[in-house]
Order: structure tokens, then C-alpha cells, then sequence
């Protein structure tokens, strides 16, 4: 595919790093690295939830857009581990309330703090004119994309506060206020608010695509990587070895790519993406570009272009230190 450098193909890759990130294995591994616990996804998404506020059993599930069952089994788990408390409602005594406890509110603290900062380190070396006509064009951004993201809203995530943020300038350059600094920060934190509570199978759907985020990634890696292996695929992106299988089952089965015998080696074979699974992948890409056209067809071409310069440079440099894998489907 093409490098499209127009404004939305900058905006689009943002909210493909984000939605990668907040719907793929890289936010446990991410989690992992900040708070030094391995946890799974669903224990982190149900972390997520309570740092909001207590919730009931039932609400918590339906927040989680899972079934109660699984809910009270991830919850169990977090309460042996001592970071969620059941307590009685306050209003109604026979309510049972999930709230976080006080170590797991610290856990939530720092996992917030380690991503405030991942987000922010790329504009400690920025100046204070790029700061703020970025911070310009991402408000605007989060604005117009709120009303399109959340009629796909999904799980509630942490709640951005910007107080605590601080600015370490780079040696080399002239320091950015705090002020500054922490208003971006925040507008790109809204944004990745937006894209975490929007279920990613309902973007997908609205672009006509039916398939899973993981199998929607597993193609993507394919075509990215073409030919490749069931076992290089896992790897790449942090799957069980039976979960890309059955990924990749799938998207044999709609034909959207090959799988043939990897030369003398019989039990393995090499993964090809077919001409349907490119176009899927085009026409997602496409769909998406002109709904987001839509949004900002107002804005003039050289304004654009500055805005672009900028999102494109700033991805850049958070793929710099961000999870690697990421910048595979940007």
C-alpha cells in the first residue's frame, strides 16, 4: 500500500498504534514492564474498569462486554491476589460492590503513571511552537472523533489527569513549560481514551471486515511479512501458539490467505496472503481514510499538511521507545 501523507492517513495511523495497543497483547506486556506483574488482558481490562469506581458484579461484566461467569472468574483471581475488595453497596446493603483495594489502587497508580509518561517523553525534546500547534490540531481531533468513537464504546478505561505530569526538557533544547507539555499529553490521552473504549470488532464491522482483532492483526502480519510461519506469526505477536492457529484457520477459511508446504520441512507450512486478503485489508484502510475526510474536510491544505508533519513525526518518535511491534500495522 502506498504512503499516503495527507492529514487523516497521519490520524489514522495514530488510532491504529492506539487501537493496537489497547486491544492486542502489547498492553499486558506494557503492564508488565510498568508494574513488574503479569497479568492477563482481562484482568488488566478489569483493573481498568474499577479504577473508575466500584461497580456491581453485573455491571462490571457488562462494562467488560463479557459474560458474568468469566467476569466473576478474572475477578476471583484479583481478589486472591489482594487488589480488589468485595464490599456492600451503600445505598442498598445487600448490593455486593467491586472497588479496587489500597494496593490495587497503587497498582493502577503506577501503571498510569509509566503510560502519562511513555506518551509525553517523545515532547520533551520539542519546542514550544510544535507543542502547541500540535496540541491545536489533536484537540480538534479529539473533538470531532468522539461522537464517531463512541457509538463503538466498549470497556471504560482510566481517566486522564494531567496534574501530576511533569516536563524533563532534553539537554539540548530550551524547556517546555509544564503547562504546555501536560495539555498536549492530555489531548493525546484523549484520544487513546476514545480508541481503548471502542470495541475494535464494531470499527471493523462498520468498514464491512468480520473478523476478530486478532485475526484482523494476524493478517496484517501476514501480508507485512509474507510468506511466513504459524510459529514466526505467534511470536511477532505475543499469541499462544493455538490461538494464531485457529487465527489463521480462520482467514484460510474466507480465503484470505494460502497456506502451502514450506519447502523440504512438510509439517510446517509458509502463510501467504491472497489477493482477497490484500484487498480486505485496502478497503479497510480506505473506508476508514474517508470517513475521517468527512470529519475534516474544512481544514485548509496547508494547515493540514503541518499537522500531518507533525503527528507523523511524533509516532515516530514514541515507536522509538513504544512496543516495536506496533509500528508493524501503521
Amino acid at each position: 500500500m502506498p504512503h499516503d501523507t495527507s492529514l487523516e492517513a497521519a490520524l489514522l495511523r495514530m488510532i491504529n498504534l492506539f487501537m493496537y495497543s489497547s486491544h492486542s497483547n502489547a498492553a499486558r506486556r506494557r503492564f508488565e514492564t510498568a508494574t513488574g506483574l503479569l497479568l492477563p488482558r482481562s484482568g488488566i481490562e478489569t483493573l481498568n474498569v474499577l479504577a473508575r469506581g466500584p461497580r456491581g458484579a453485573n455491571e462490571l461484566a457488562k462494562a467488560l462486554r463479557t459474560d458474568s461467569t468469566q467476569s466473576s472468574r478474572t475477578v476471583a483471581a484479583l481478589v486472591r491476589q489482594g487488589f480488589v475488595i468485595k464490599a456492600r453497596g451503600t445505598d442498598d446493603r445487600r448490593q455486593v460492590v467491586l472497588k479496587l483495594s489500597d494496593s490495587g489502587d497503587a497498582l493502577m497508580h503506577r501503571w498510569q503513571m509509566s503510560w502519562k509518561a511513555e506518551l509525553q517523553r517523545p515532547l520533551d525534546t520539542w519546542n514550544h511552537e510544535d507543542v502547541e500547534t500540535l496540541t491545536e490540531w489533536l484537540q480538534c481531533a479529539s473533538t470531532r472523533l468522539t461522537p464517531v468513537m463512541e457509538a463503538h464504546a466498549g470497556p471504560d478505561l482510566v481517566d486522564f489527569d494531567s496534574s501530576d505530569l511533569d516536563a524533563t526538557p532534553h539537554p539540548r533544547q530550551a524547556p517546555i513549560a509544564k503547562s504546555e507539555a501536560a495539555r498536549c499529553t492530555a489531548s493525546i490521552a484523549e484520544i487513546v481514551y476514545l480508541v481503548g473504549r471502542a470495541n475494535f470488532e464494531d470499527v471493523l464491522r462498520a468498514v464491512e471486515v468480520t473478523l476478530t482483532p486478532s485475526q484482523y492483526f494476524a493478517l496484517a502480519d501476514i501480508q507485512k511479512f509474507s510468506p511466513t510461519t504459524i510459529s514466526d506469526l505467534a511470536s511477532r505477536l505475543d499469541l499462544e501458539q493455538s490461538a494464531a492457529s485457529r487465527a489463521v484457520s480462520t482467514l484460510d477459511e474466507q480465503g484470505l490467505i494460502r497456506r502451502e508446504p514450506n519447502g523440504a520441512d512438510r509439517r510446517s507450512k509458509q502463510l501467504t496472503a491472497t489477493p482477497a486478503g490484500i484487498d480486505l485489508l485496502v478497503r479497510s484502510q480506505t473506508a476508514r481514510l474517508d470517513d475521517l475526510r468527512k470529519l475534516f474536510s474544512d481544514i485548509e491544505k496547508q494547515v493540514g499538511r503541518r499537522y500531518s508533519e507533525l503527528t507523523e513525526r511524533y509516532l515516530d518518535d514514541v515507536l522509538r521507545t513504544a512496543d516495536v511491534a506496533a509500528g508493524r500495522y501503521l
